[in-house]
């Protein structure tokens, strides 16, 4: 580590606790500081200690439920606007018309 990563790491630890960047403290290590999963294998910059599930469920994180209700409830009207401005303008939409038709169930 150069002096000056060290001098920002030591103004982390001094504002949010020892333990606030100690996954960002053990990329350099040899192999980024621990074993990795097999979709993560061939990656360069791997940050150790995250999880290599490819998505979460928002609901499990009570927090993030207000900003994941908002545009779900009001997906209807979200999508009466899109069939409405597509209707009227469907050259606007020729490059996303595979997204669109595709989800059209």
């Amino acid at each position: 580590m150069t002096p000056e990563t060290e001098d920002a790491f030591a103004a982390i630890r001094a504002v949010h606790g020892t333990d606030a960047i100690t996954r960002v403290e053990r990329k350099p290590e040899s192999g980024g500081g621990g074993p990795r999963h097999a979709l993560q294998k061939g990656a360069k910059w791997i940050l150790p200690g995250l999880s290599a599930t490819p998505w979460h469920d928002p609901c499990a994180h009570p927090e993030l439920l207000p900003v994941v209700e908002a545009p779900e409830s009001a997906h209807p009207a979200v999508r009466e606007e899109l069939n409405t401005a597509r209707s009227a303008r469907r050259e606007a939409f020729s490059g996303y018309e595979h997204h669109l038709t595709r989800q059209e169930n």
